[in-house]
């Protein structure tokens, strides 16, 4: 059996973040375990879902990108963070 990706989304566009969920929830081994709307609440998702891999908008303001990248960092989450361009 294939283990499912957990799935963390950040992003503050909603309907991009539910449109996004539905495309990766309608494939059989991924799977969107919790959701952010900012970098600060992306953290506190990371450290409470463990999510796989984190999806994050990178138009973010960048102080925002950079804090919640060094933040996982020191909590040493090992994860991937994919950002999308968007």
């Amino acid at each position: 059996m294939i283990k499912q990706i957990k799935i963390l989304l950040v992003d503050d566009r909603t309907m991009f973040r539910e449109s996004l969920k539905q495309v990766i929830n309608s494939k059989p081994n991924y799977k969107v375990i919790a959701e952010a709307t900012n970098g600060i609440e992306g953290i506190e998702a990371a450290k409470k879902y463990n999510p796989d891999v984190i999806l994050m908008d990178i138009n973010m303001p960048k102080k925002m990108v950079l804090k919640l990248q060094r933040k996982l960092n020191n909590l040493i989450i090992i994860l991937r963070l994919l950002f999308l361009l968007c």
